[in-house]
């Protein structure tokens, strides 16, 4: 179904050209740039993400910041989102460091005061892109800039708005967190930490999401290890 979908708009844009209906044509680079986003996550094909990007910066040229500025937020958005993607799947950080760029790009037009779920969203994919980054480098930090986006995220993304996407935000908060314990050798934050996973294990228990629990309590075991071991 998604190689049909790239197919089509691959054929739409051989009529949508540039040219003659540039606002069409980007749209229609957005909606490619997403289905081969998705299709290369899936198949796990950094070629197919490669593509994504070039969809992605095609729109860019038309989307721009003084036309369509909060489209142009977006395409920035799904832009870093695929960065990150390809960034984790390659050597080196030039990638990961053009993906974290990508959504602080996006996150000048996507301000809380105007769309705080969207601010949000992008701060959490701005976390994500951060740990990346912050682990290839071992860097402190690009590590606590991290935890940083995370928490502006959860400041939206509440338990009781978008519960599922609280807890996994809480779960990334909780992962950086004790990277950052680790590097440090920092009880509080290794404390910090084991907190997050608490209420991510308790999540889950409530939901009867056994899965997601197991993972939850593995890594709250961790954090308890580290926290004994610094004397926290």
């Amino acid at each position: 179904m998604l190689e049909k979908s790239v197919a089509a708009f691959e054929a739409a844009l051989e009529v949508r050209t540039q040219a003659l209906v540039p606002m069409d044509w980007a749209a229609t680079q957005n909606n490619l740039g997403t289905a081969l986003q998705v299709l290369g996550q899936r198949k796990k094909d950094p070629k197919l993400l490669k593509r994504s990007v070039e969809a992605y910066q095609n729109v860019l040229r038309e989307w721009t910041r003084e036309r369509v500025p909060m489209n142009w937020a977006t395409s920035f958005n799904n832009l870093g989102n695929v960065l990150r993607l390809l960034g984790e799947s390659r050597k080196g950080t030039r990638t990961l460091e053009q993906s974290v760029s990508a959504f602080r790009n996006a996150l000048i037009e996507r301000t809380r005061e105007q769309v705080p779920m969207d601010w949000a969203m992008t701060q959490n994919n701005l976390g994500a892109a951060l740990q990346s980054l912050g682990k290839r480098q071992d860097n402190g930090q690009l590590l606590q800039d991290s935890v940083t986006a995370y928490e502006n995220a959860l400041e939206e993304i509440t338990r009781q708005k978008l519960p599922m996407s609280w807890v996994m935000t809480l779960a990334n908060l909780g992962a950086v967190r004790l990277l950052l314990a680790e590097r440090t050798e920092n009880a509080d934050v290794a404390l910090m930490a084991l907190n997050d996973f608490d209420e991510v294990v308790e999540f889950f228990r409530e939901a009867s999401h056994a899965q997601y629990m197991e993972l939850g309590e593995e890594q709250r075991k961790k954090a308890q290890a580290l926290v004994t071991a610094l004397g926290g």
